[in-house]
């Protein structure tokens, strides 16, 4: 797969990505620099009215336009690389699927297979985005939020915010493992279902002369039944999943600002540590509760990408013979002559002569 982004116009798009990559970086530091504006605006606004204080929030809307601002480029900069991607391994599939024997497309189904290409042509543009603009400036921003709570705070608040992601990672895979099988029957499921459809459109002319339109409806019902049964066992565990991940974040917040809390009353930590806190937390786990949709759809690419380099990789029975020379017209025509045919005792040509010039 690497070897096919990598053709044509897709060798540009890689660079593309490795400045997407450090832009999504970039939007992580610019938010935690807009998170430590609004904490020094609130220690001196608390201080004093002075001038410094317009200059501290003029801070904060730059770093938050800034956020914003790489946050849109580095869908803009994506953009090509998916799109090199997607049409570059979506006629390396084509290409394999015409160069099949006849047996191969006669015993297949003709809707699987579509699911099977569109499937595959997607799944790398999932897992190239996940990685470059969710894990990585996840991880990256994990490290930015440690840092200013130790710096800031004290240990025990990174202790705590440390200890819900673990617990979170845990519960997220945990959860999303369990819900896989799930995700494994739909897609199964889809896959006939579709297979269904196409080869009954593509029959129609058999199931219109034995009036058979509705026990193909029936079967068609009876498939998106079970298909349907599968989704909402998919809401169902989603929901289980998202409770679970807010309950955790929820408890590590309250953990984190009964300590700040109880700092501001001592006197040890001042209101703007309190907000400080706060805002640090919630930026840690605003890109981790796409943690469970990130693990899932890196699941789901994974078991896409493995059915389409199945499919790449199965060996054609139409084969060239290693001394095979490519045909050469020289020249030559087509000559009948006296051609007699008989068909159920009725002649159909009698003593034909002709000649078909190239």
């Amino acid at each position: 797969v690497d070897a096919l982004v990598k053709e044509g116009p897709s060798a540009a798009g890689a660079a593309a990505a490795s400045e997407g990559a450090a832009e999504a970086a970039s939007e992580a530091a610019g938010e935690e620099a807009k998170t430590f504006a609004v904490q020094l605006s609130m220690d001196v606004a608390s201080a004093t009215l002075g001038t410094g204080v317009f200059a501290l929030v003029a801070a904060y809307g730059v770093t938050r336009v800034l956020a914003t601002f790489t946050s849109e480029m580095r869908t803009a900069v994506f953009a090509r690389v998916s799109a090199d991607a997607y049409t570059n391994i979506n006629e390396s599939i084509f290409l394999k699927l015409h160069g099949m024997e006849l047996n191969y497309h006669l015993s297949r189904k003709t809707g699987g297979i579509t699911k099977v290409l569109d499937r595959g042509s997607r799944a790398f543009s999932s897992m190239a985005w996940c990685t470059m603009f969710v894990i990585v400036p996840t991880g990256f921003e994990m490290s930015l939020v440690s840092l200013l709570l130790q710096q800031q705070v004290g240990v025990e608040f990174v202790a705590t915010a440390l200890s819900a992601v673990v617990v979170y990672i845990v519960w997220t895979t945990k959860v999303t493992n369990w819900r896989a099988k799930f995700r494994d029957a739909y897609n199964a499921e889809e896959t006939r279902t579709s297979s269904m459809v196409v080869d009954s459109l593509l029959n129609y002319e058999t199931v219109k002369y034995f009036g058979n339109e509705q026990f193909e409806a029936r079967r068609l019902r009876s498939a998106n039944e079970k298909m349907n049964s599968y989704v909402v066992r998919l809401d169902q565990s989603m929901s289980m999943l998202n409770f679970g991940q807010q309950a955790i974040f929820i408890a590590a917040a309250t953990a984190s600002i009964y300590l700040a809390s109880t700092g501001v009353l001592a006197g040890t930590m001042t209101v703007g540590d309190l907000v400080l806190v706060d805002a640090l937390l919630l930026q840690l786990y605003t890109p981790l509760s796409w943690l469970g949709i990130v693990y899932r759809e890196m699941t789901t690419s994974t078991q896409n990408m493995q059915a389409m380099l199945g499919l790449l990789n199965r060996p054609s029975l139409m084969i060239d013979a290693p001394d095979a020379k490519p045909f050469e017209y020289k020249g030559g025509e087509i000559v009948l002559e006296n051609a007699t045919f008989k068909y159920g005792g009725k002649a159909v040509l009698n003593n034909v002569s002709l000649r078909i010039a190239p």
